[in-house]
């Protein structure tokens, strides 16, 4: 899908789009050697988004600008309302008090159950403490927070 730019009045639109278009009104047409410039568009070049803080600024596209002979995707970014902003603060201090709930079962994760359960048997036969020593190893490493 290309984006495209209306010659007449700069507004945007896709390949996608006035293909439909075109279609709906009946016009024949193939797709591999449609002429953009003779049906008034112009192709816009692809530009990368710049880098943001997602938790207090979005980036939206702005008009393309004509650079040599091509137009070019621009972008700009904008701050957040002030809601969302603490809305997205509070989802991330939510998020990272459960984080070590989360790196704790990776850990978990790495033993099958019936491996652990396996351990606990062991330990239950001899008087060790196998499995217990590595849950707590696992606890110390990546300890709950305050």
């Amino acid at each position: 899908m290309t984006n495209l730019r209306k010659q007449s009045d700069g507004t945007r639109t896709t390949s996608h789009e006035l293909f439909s278009l075109l279609r709906s009104q009946n016009v024949s047409l193939n797709e591999t050697v449609f002429n953009f410039g003779a049906a008034g568009y112009d192709i816009v070049f692809p530009a990368p988004q710049p880098a943001h803080d997602a938790m207090t600024q979005s980036v939206r596209e702005t008009t393309a600008v004509l650079t040599g002979a091509n137009w070019e995707q621009r972008w700009e970014t904008v701050p957040l309302p002030a809601e969302t902003v603490t809305a997205n603060i509070a989802a991330q201090a939510a998020l990272a008090s459960t984080e070590y709930q989360r790196l704790r079962a990776a850990e978990y994760n790495l033993k099958t159950t019936g491996e652990q359960f396996g351990m606990q048997y062991d330990d239950a036969k001899s008087g060790t403490t196998t499995w217990r020593a590595w849950q707590d190893e696992i606890k110390a490493r990546i300890p709950k927070p305050v």
